[in-house]
């Protein structure tokens, strides 16, 4: 099979590892298209470097409105697609997108099949001409991607029919591992790793560890970057806060295993709730237990790997009493983290989601009728 992935992600060699272990399957002729060039609203300007064992499977390409999820679109993508015309195009994209309508232009001289990704896990009515292009997406795909059953659930209500395959988010279950970690003693330390904005609930988490303060000493050490930030240090004193600022994939299995427990305190707003919650999982893969709100699929991933515990989302007061419990229960810290550990492995890990795609594709292949 000649497969064609497209994926502004992969612009970072840590998004690339699952495409890497795709294309070492016995059959997969393998192009990866991504940006030159991104810019992200976390790491600011990224610069494309291919993983070593895809730099001959790698083309990068430039892009108009880097940035934008939904408006950006390559340049070049005929020829890029000419070279080593696919027989299945994976599109990693937003099936709204601007770079679908791109693809979908494409199909229709080139005559490939399209996987597309499900990643929106709340129903969103879209404007012309997203809306048209998304249905087209839904009516000419072979197959979806879907990253969560909810996700899978609100394209089936918007008028999605075809086959379908849970291909979660993967985690790099080697990178992200656990180590030996010093007796507990000291400021019990919670992390956080995310934009800074309301949503994401880190109000919440600061006034939590505000109220944990009073019966225990703790620390909240905070990664990540955004408009709240300059206002964190007004409330928590500034001995007990640690502002990392933005760290590199490859920094944050150390700062996971610094801490005692790893929170996400997402909240659901009209237009956004938790789409999967990868700090939660590298944090469970490094043998760290998780505190989560019930937002979106954080209930989901804590619970189906079994490392942490769940609250109400925006109550502040059940956030500082799990919290409190795990500060006081080092035993408890031990079996979650072990067992978040042991679920991201089974569940989550680059090897699992990448059989998950090479079982879709198979599906894919098998399939002989177009959907142009």
């Amino acid at each position: 099979m000649r497969l064609t992935v497209i994926s502004h992600s992969c612009v970072l060699p840590a998004n690339q590892k699952l495409w890497a272990k795709v294309a070492a399957h016995e059959g997969i002729e393998l192009r990866l298209v991504a940006p030159r060039r991104w810019r992200s609203s976390l790491h600011g300007q990224l610069d494309f470097e291919p993983l070593p064992e895809l730099a001959d499977a790698a083309r990068p390409l430039g892009v108009h409105l880097s940035g934008n999820l939904h408006l950006h679109t390559y340049s070049d993508l005929g020829p890029a697609l000419t070279d080593g015309l696919p027989d299945v195009l994976y599109l990693d994209e937003d099936p709204h997108s601007l770079v679908a309508w791109q693809v979908l232009d494409l199909q229709r001289l080139m005559e490939f099949q399209i996987v597309i990704t499900l990643k929106q896990n709340i129903l969103k009515r879209y404007p012309p001409p997203f809306a048209w292009i998304e249905r087209a997406s839904y009516r000419r795909a072979a197959a979806a991607a879907a990253t969560s059953q909810q996700c899978l659930q609100v394209a089936q209500r918007k008028g999605y029919r075809g086959p379908a395959e849970i291909v979660h988010y993967p985690i790099d279950v080697e990178l992200f591992t656990p180590r030996a970690r010093p007796a507990p003693g000291g400021s019990f330390r919670v992390g956080y790793a995310g934009r800074l904005v309301a949503e994401k609930g880190i109000q919440d988490l600061v006034e939590a560890v505000a109220l944990l303060q009073r019966d225990a000493p703790a620390t909240l050490s905070i990664v990540g970057a955004g408009p709240l930030g300059d206002q964190l240090p007004t409330i928590l004193p500034p001995a007990s806060l640690q502002l990392m600022g933005t760290l590199s994939p490859e920094q944050m299995p150390d700062w996971y295993r610094s801490l005692d427990v790893l929170v996400l305190p997402s909240h659901t707003t009209p237009s956004w709730q938790e789409q999967f919650g990868r700090a939660a999982a590298e944090a469970m893969a490094c043998g760290i237990p998780v505190v989560g709100s019930d937002s979106g699929f954080i209930p989901e991933l804590i619970e189906s790997a079994g490392g942490g515990l769940v609250y109400p989302e925006g109550d502040v007061a059940a956030l500082a009493a799990a919290l409190g419990r795990l500060s006081q229960d080092p035993a408890l810290r031990v079996e979650l983290g072990e067992r978040g550990r042991d679920g991201v492995v089974a569940l989550y890990s680059e090897d699992v989601v990448a059989a998950k795609v090479l079982a879709l594709l198979e599906r894919v292949q098998a399939s002989s009728a177009p959907n142009w």
